[in-house]
């Protein structure tokens, strides 16, 4: 008798096992209860690293143990300019990227930043203009 074989993509739903299967766990969200200032002993551009992390959308995300390895973060960050140790500086990248600090992290870590507040105030216009290219282009609405 023959197995059958799933469609392209299916048979990483039935195989949980498979590394490639990828499944997040859930939990529930707790309120952070402080955010650590920077601190007054860490080089300017450090404490403004850490202080715009607070500006920062993916911090919304954050839980403390984030918050922690952001100070972490900063630590070493201020141990990089104190010491000029490049093996310190990797530590601090690495420590960054786990944070989703710049944008192509978070683009690796599949996290999006959006603003809710953005309105498309002429989305009539530029549906025109599609629907008139696609005419131009002998493309059949």
């Amino acid at each position: 008798m023959s197995k059958k074989v799933p469609p392209p993509g299916q048979e990483l739903l039935e195989r949980p096992d498979d590394p490639r299967y990828l499944s997040a766990s859930r939990a529930r969200r707790r309120p952070v209860p402080a955010i650590p200032d920077a601190s007054d002993r860490w080089f300017p551009i450090v404490r403004s690293w850490y202080n715009s992390l607070k500006l920062s959308g993916q911090t919304d995300l954050w839980q403390p143990s984030d918050w922690t390895t952001a100070v972490l973060a900063a630590e070493t960050y201020d141990r990089y300019m104190r010491s000029g140790n490049g093996q310190v500086l990797m530590v601090f990248n690495r420590l960054s990227e786990r944070l989703g600090v710049t944008e192509i992290d978070r683009k690796r870590a599949r996290i999006e930043l959006t603003n809710d507040m953005a309105v498309d105030s002429d989305h009539e216009k530029a549906n025109e203009a599609v629907i008139s290219w696609k005419g131009r282009l002998g493309v059949v609405r």
